[in-house]
């Protein structure tokens, strides 16, 4: 009932992201406040943004903008949360009819929120209409993508006789994570660090409420106890680290290079567990 890739998706983008984010210069509108440390009276030129950024470039820093933590992070950990209280209690474990409508409102105020503290919180962007429409054709393209390949991850792991839980902990989660992993370089690249480094949060949030909503209306029980809320542990355990290490772990807000890879082992961890306590395939 819970994705893989809600787990593996959040270390791996932050990867992605810190790879991408070693470019000398991030296209023509590298965030302003993402490229100032916190308290900064940094220049928001051209010149003083790149002067800013080939410093994080020098301390190894993904930097992240501190309203990411309050606007995706913490209220996506209040889903789980939510997820939590509705599906773990013996009396009602699984998913009931009434938990879709739950969940639906859930996505909503998860949305409204974000959406309103987004813009007092945040710089202003402007939109051309030729951005929106490409924003809007690249979530078709990504959406068609996605499911191509979840449907062929699945016909490779039938063809060749793999169970599919396992294929989904090491095929399909990461396989299924490629269209975000392009997206998040192009968009890192482009300048807008924050944008492309949290994006996958809010992506998370959809799977965890509106997807659930269609499996909640015909009712799913929760037919592997142990596999389920390990999975729900790790799933919550990411963003938690991800804010963790963003609010908390560096001089500026973001990720250090070491911080990346304890954050890549994190995901080495959940691997292991699955692998030696809860499927017992090694």
């Amino acid at each position: 009932m819970i994705k893989q890739s809600n787990i593996v998706s959040i270390p791996l983008i932050v990867t992605i992201a810190y790879v991408a984010s070693r470019k000398r210069d991030l296209g023509d509108e590298t965030e302003g406040q993402d490229t100032r440390r916190d308290g900064e009276q940094g220049s928001t030129s051209s010149g003083g943004q790149t002067a800013t950024h080939g410093r994080h470039r020098q301390e190894n820093l993904l930097r992240i903008q501190k309203e990411a933590v309050t606007v995706l992070i913490l209220p996506y950990l209040g889903i789980l949360g939510l997820v939590a209280v509705l599906t773990l209690p013996e009396s009602g474990r699984g998913l009931q009819p009434i938990d879709g409508w739950i969940m639906g409102a859930a996505y909503l105020a998860y949305l409204g929120q974000a959406f309103f503290r987004g813009r007092s919180e945040s710089e202003d962007v402007q939109w051309t209409k030729k951005e929106l429409g490409l924003a809007g054709a690249g979530l078709v393209v990504l959406a068609s993508g996605a499911y191509g390949i979840v449907l062929s991850t699945e016909n490779i792991v039938a063809a060749l006789g793999i169970s599919r839980l396992v294929g989904g902990l090491f095929v399909t989660a990461i396989v299924t994570a490629i269209p975000e992993m392009f997206a998040t370089w192009s968009v890192v690249r482009s300048g807008q660090v924050t944008a492309g480094t949290t994006s996958v949060i809010g992506d998370n949030a959809v799977t965890m409420t509106v997807a659930f909503v269609p499996l909640a209306l015909v009712t799913v029980p929760i037919e592997d106890f142990q596999l389920y809320w390990v999975n729900l542990l790790f799933v919550a355990l990411m963003p938690a680290v991800y804010a963790g290490l963003t609010h908390w772990g560096a001089a500026a807000h973001g990720f250090t290079r070491l911080q990346v890879l304890l954050f890549d082992g994190l995901y080495v961890v959940y691997v292991g567990v699955m692998a030696f306590s809860v499927l017992n395939i090694l």
